[in-house]
Formats: structure tokens, C-alpha cells, sequence
């Protein structure tokens, strides 16, 4: 009997594995779907907890941390950058958190541009990729830099009011681009009359089929 009760605490201190870790997976990818942050943050902490063995639950819950402004977002990033290295967006990621946790360290902040070189070193033709790095450059006052990256953003992506809205306030920062920020304000204002623009961020990551 002792040793009945003994086997049964072991089994309830012990993390679900299997099918609760598979549902958590599910549910947490459907709640990131329709930007149910927190729930996707819940779901796949149970999922993480219960031995899943898909690395990009480090990867959603770690996004889903950076999008509630919460603690942990870096170090989830970051195992999943040691799981799969050769993911740009995972390094995209990290800078993003990075440069979120640690606003007001300029050296963390050259961190985060590091960090960003490395996504786009792997993906050179992902437009926001560019325009995050000349974003993260202009919080480290590296203006002639940032430009080049929002001038090659917006070569592939000529259209997409984001980026020009990064080019615009990274001229106003800079100072002494009048008459090239009113330039871009006014593009800006022919592609989003109603001014509902967001500055440049980091998109969901790609969602699994399943």
C-alpha cells in the first residue's frame, strides 16, 4: 500500500507527456493565430512542460513574451537559436528582445544590431529584417547606416508604409533632413490617408500547418 501511494506521487509530480503536450502545442499555435498573446504564452508553457520536443514552442512563446512585454522572451529566443541557428527569424527575434529588455543599455542595444546582422546575413532580401536593423541603428546613433538599411528595404519593398515610416522618423532624429523627411511624410500620407501606420516590428513568426 506504502508503496502504491509512493508511485502515485511520483506520477503527479511528474510533467505530462504525449497527447496534453500535443493539445497545449495545438492550442497555443491557434491562440497566436488571432494574437492571443497570453493564451499562447499559457498553452505553450504547458506544452514546453510537458516534454514537447517541437523546438519552435521556445520559438511562439518566446515571440508571444516580446509581444506582452514580458520577461523570459530572450532566453526562449535564444534556445531556439541554439536548436535551429540557420533560422534567420530567430535571430530577428533576439535582437527584437533584446533591444525590448534592455532599452536603456546602449551596449545591449549594439548588441541587438549584432544580433540583427545575423538575420539578415542569412536572409539578405527579407525587406523588414532591413528595416528592423536600421531601426535598432538609429537607437545607437548610427544614422548614415540606418538609411542604407530603410533605402535597401525599400527597394524590395518600394510600397509598405511601415518602412517608410522608419525612413521618415530616423530623418527626423538625425535632424538637418527637412525637406527629405517631408518627402517621405508625404508619401507616407498618399499610402495611409488615415495615418494607422506602425512603426517597423517584428512579425508573427510563420505559423505551422499544425
Amino acid at each position: 500500500m506504502l508503496l502504491c501511494a509512493l508511485l502515485l506521487s511520483v506520477w503527479a509530480a511528474t510533467p505530462v507527456f504525449g497527447q496534453d503536450a500535443d493539445q497545449a502545442w495545438r492550442d497555443g499555435v491557434a491562440a497566436m493565430r488571432v494574437q492571443r498573446y497570453a493564451d499562447a504564452e499559457a498553452a505553450f508553457t504547458t506544452a514546453i512542460e510537458g516534454g514537447t520536443r517541437k523546438w519552435r514552442a521556445w520559438l511562439m512563446r518566446g515571440y508571444a513574451r516580446y509581444r506582452l512585454g514580458r520577461e523570459g522572451a530572450l532566453d526562449d529566443l535564444v534556445i531556439a537559436g541554439k536548436r535551429h541557428p540557420e533560422v534567420a527569424y530567430v535571430w530577428a527575434a533576439q535582437a527584437m528582445a533584446a533591444d525590448q529588455a534592455n532599452h536603456f543599455d546602449i551596449e545591449a542595444r549594439r548588441n541587438a544590431v549584432l544580433l540583427m546582422d545575423a538575420a539578415v546575413a542569412r536572409e539578405p532580401a527579407t525587406a523588414v529584417y532591413l528595416a528592423l536593423r536600421g531601426r535598432l541603428k538609429v537607437a545607437v546613433n548610427r544614422f548614415k547606416e540606418a538609411m542604407a538599411d530603410f533605402d535597401e528595404a525599400l527597394r524590395l519593398a518600394p510600397d509598405d508604409p511601415s518602412i517608410i515610416k522608419g525612413r521618415y522618423r530616423a530623418l527626423v532624429d538625425w535632424g538637418g533632413h527637412e525637406a527629405e523627411a517631408e518627402r517621405d511624410l508625404a508619401r507616407l500620407r498618399a499610402l495611409d490617408p488615415q495615418g494607422k501606420t506602425p512603426d517597423p516590428d517584428l512579425p508573427p513568426p510563420p505559423m505551422p500547418e499544425r
